[in-house]
């Protein structure tokens, strides 16, 4: 379609936030999602890419309230406009995956089953089954995910949604976290292969699948140091939700150095994980403390 004026303002502001969101620029993100939504006049098409790009911004900063109003406006979108409701899936992809990284994963897993009578075909089974393992992955079923994930692994022959990346990083640390270590070490390698330019904001994430990877084949000091280089870059990203999700592993393995910055973060974000990663590092430093005095 051609644009001119406004709506031409709008695309191109829509085109921006995706390339910030894309590269973990929330803030600029956001901002020309704003200006987007702000413009009238696009498509509805348009306006639902321009709130897919706004959530996951909004996830990376961990901003749950707004990320459950800009969700109830994508489903009064899609209930007027039937164009509108396979934009809607991937909306809710993203911020499933945001209530994931914050902790929220009784609300993922119900946003994920609610979705899936609006999906159909081949492609709507893989696309839930892929959400549905990463939120199984979030609850503790490891097993079920990297079980899940090798089902659509082998089912997509062609992957130009970036599928076979994005999820593999989660199939990565499934199967590592659940005891397959050879399994994990050639996913970590056809991944590591096939690099996604439309998900650099999942640096993070790949790094500590690595970092579960080592953990898998017994070097915890190993593993510790890469998920802390997991949580710099995340850090330098300006990713605070996904440094916590970094730095959480550390005092999971008994290494409480991590629990002042996790202490810093959980004052500045309101979701559920900084503040239990939070306690847990500052329990397991009282415990390392009393046990040297």
């Amino acid at each position: 379609e051609k644009y001119s004026g406004p709506a031409a303002a709008a695309a191109l502001a829509t085109l921006k936030a995706v390339a910030a969101a894309a590269r973990g620029d929330a803030a600029v993100a956001i901002t020309a999602a704003d200006a987007a939504l702000g413009s009238g006049g696009m498509p509805d098409v348009s306006t639902m890419m321009a709130m897919m790009v706004k959530v996951l911004a909004l996830a990376q900063l961990g901003r749950l309230p707004e990320m459950h109003y800009l969700r109830e406006q994508a489903h009064a979108l899609a209930r007027s406009s039937q164009a509108t409701l396979m934009p809607l899936t991937t909306f809710t992809e993203f911020y499933v995956w945001g209530l994931r990284m914050g902790g929220c994963i009784a609300e993922a897993r119900q946003t994920v089953d609610a979705i899936r009578e609006s999906t159909d075909g081949p492609t709507g089974l893989q696309w839930t089954e892929c959400i549905t393992a990463g939120v199984e992955l979030a609850q503790g079923s490891a097993s079920a995910a990297a079980h899940r994930l090798e089902w659509v692994a082998t089912a997509v022959e062609v992957d130009p949604l970036g599928w076979l990346y994005r999820y593999g990083i989660d199939q990565i640390t499934a199967q590592a976290i659940a005891g397959q270590a050879a399994e994990a070490v050639a996913t970590l390698s056809k991944i590591e292969a096939i690099p996604h330019c439309s998900f650099a904001y999942l640096a993070p994430q790949r790094i500590l699948a690595s970092a579960w990877v080592l953990a898998a084949q017994g070097w915890v000091s190993g593993a510790i140091a890469e998920a802390n280089r997991a949580a710099r870059e995340a850090a330098a990203h300006t990713q605070p939700v996904q440094e916590v999700l970094c730095l959480q592993v550390a005092p999971q393995s008994g290494d409480t150095a991590t629990a002042p910055r996790l202490a810093e973060l959980a004052a500045i974000l309101d979701v559920p994980r900084a503040g239990a990663s939070a306690a847990h590092a500052a329990e397991r430093s009282f415990w390392n403390r009393a046990d040297m005095d």
